[in-house]
């Protein structure tokens, strides 16, 4: 019957309202990658610059303390507000959220196109991390609450996808234009998915929240297709309402088994992907894309990494509900872990002066395993556990935090890494890396339940027990 009933379903608006809601995740990307770009207009060092920033640039530079600020100010906005977004999403709806998103996002370039100063970019990154930060939170949220069971995996991975699609844009665009085309053809992106958005439906959960019965019915309708099915998914959908608390707070989140157990696994597996050793990878991105450019072509090595990786993420989002949640960032886990011990070999051969053929593809190879387990694995699916391990009595609340811990973790790994290497050196600060990425797959291992096609009973067993 249920299979009857999935087959009357209209997925089509599903699919195009979750990739909508999803793009958000470009200009997040966008956000987080601006820095490659867009700070070698202002840097004091462009002639030491592997890639020369071309057109005009804003007319100022900035000290490195700024670059620091700059670097830092999304984090720091995400993390100031992904707790209170929880509270803002479930009190003013999902929609108004998204498009206060989107329009902090559009601030946040058109503040960088007009800059005169660096007060100005950092305000806008500032507005960039405030958007950043809601936008782990409601997405999926509003992902959950409109997507059928058996298409949340799939929807849960386009916030992914289009954060790698956000990337590759603005480092495709950044190659060939200046600072303002840079920041105005960003927005622009911005300003078709924002206007997109406003034609969506509220989550039909929350208006049955509101008790906006007869708008529940229509956003259902919208989704599904049919009123036989609407009519059943309503009648549910109140049922379960009001057999459920409409809002856990604080203390039930912590001191409840269940609820803290999948806190702990999705919060733990947040703090791997910030601390994986993907961000020390971009850290050091442009060296040892040199590296590789001085045979390949710096440009061309640019854009392969940048387009495999887009690849990798379509693949993923395709087949990604017919695979093992667990299975994934295991997969994940190893790859990225041979990928920085490579790398970090591959500093040390340099450091030894040790020379073979075909040494040059080192880094290439070992950014490629990086890049393609982070892809296949951490990126979307540390996404997808918010959609599929929080109840919605939960999930603001909780995916707030978890956000937090996210973005806490990648402000410790930005500040702290230039430490590292000072400290450490090349070689050693990748290999400290790979050890966390061997933590990382025992922490998954013992700690993270599989969630595919998992009912909320069946993950409330593996919790309590």
């Amino acid at each position: 019957m249920e299979e009857k009933l999935r087959q009357k379903t209209k997925t089509l608006t599903q699919y195009f309202a979750g990739f909508l809601v999803s793009m958000t995740g470009f200009a997040g990307g966008s956000v987080l990658t601006w820095t490659s770009p867009g700070l070698l207009h202002i840097t004091k060092s462009q002639e030491d610059q592997p890639i020369k920033p071309l057109g005009k640039s804003p007319g100022f530079l900035v000290s490195t303390f700024e670059e620091a600020l700059i670097g830092a100010m999304p984090m720091l906005g995400a993390l100031i507000f992904a707790i209170p977004s929880g509270k803002c999403v479930n009190r003013f709806g999902r929609k108004p959220m998204l498009t206060f998103i989107n329009s902090f996002y559009f601030l946040n370039y058109l503040l960088i196109a007009y800059a005169s100063n660096a007060a100005m970019v950092i305000i806008g990154r500032f507005c960039g991390g405030l958007a950043l930060g809601a936008n782990g939170v409601v997405v999926p949220m509003y992902i959950a609450e409109i997507a059928e069971p058996h298409l949340k995996g799939t929807l849960g991975s386009f916030f992914s996808l289009c954060i790698t699609i956000g990337i590759f844009y603005t480092n495709l665009i950044g190659i060939y234009t200046d600072w303002f085309w840079l920041a105005f053809w960003i927005d622009a992106v911005i300003f078709i998915i924002t206007i997109a958005t406003l034609f969506l439906p509220e989550s039909p959960r929350y208006l049955i929240i509101k008790e906006k019965i007869s708008k529940a019915r229509k956003a259902l309708m919208f989704y599904r297709g049919t009123e036989e099915v609407v009519a059943k998914e309503l009648i549910s959908m109140q049922k379960q309402l009001s057999e459920t608390e409409d809002c856990v707070g604080f203390k039930e989140l912590f001191t409840r088994k269940c609820y803290r157990k999948r806190l702990i696994a999705s919060g733990g597996v947040l703090i791997y992907q910030q601390f994986c050793g993907i961000n020390i990878l971009a850290f050091y991105f442009l060296p040892l894309v040199e590296a590789s450019g001085k045979v390949i072509g710096l440009a061309t090595v640019v854009i392969f990494i940048n387009v495999l990786n887009t690849i990798l993420a379509i693949g993923i989002s395709l087949i990604i509900h017919k695979q093992k949640r667990k299975n994934c960032l295991l997969l994940s886990g190893l790859m990225m872990f041979v990928g920085i011990i490579g790398t970090g070999a591959f500093f040390n051969f340099q450091d030894e002066n040790v020379n073979f053929p075909g040494l040059f593809l080192f880094p290439l190879l070992s950014g490629i395993l990086v890049i393609g387990g982070f892809t296949i694995g951490l990126a979307p699916i540390s996404w997808m556990l918010l959609i599929e391990l929080f109840t919605p009595e939960i999930r603001a609340i909780a995916s707030g935090f978890a956000v937090v811990s996210c973005w806490t973790s990648g402000l410790v790994v930005t500040f702290t890494a230039p430490y590292f290497f000072y400290f450490l050196g090349r070689t050693y600060t990748f290999y400290f890396y790979g050890l966390i990425n061997i933590m990382g797959i025992l922490f998954i291992w013992f700690f993270v339940p599989e969630t595919k096609l998992s009912s909320n009973d069946a993950i409330n067993t593996q919790s309590e027990a």
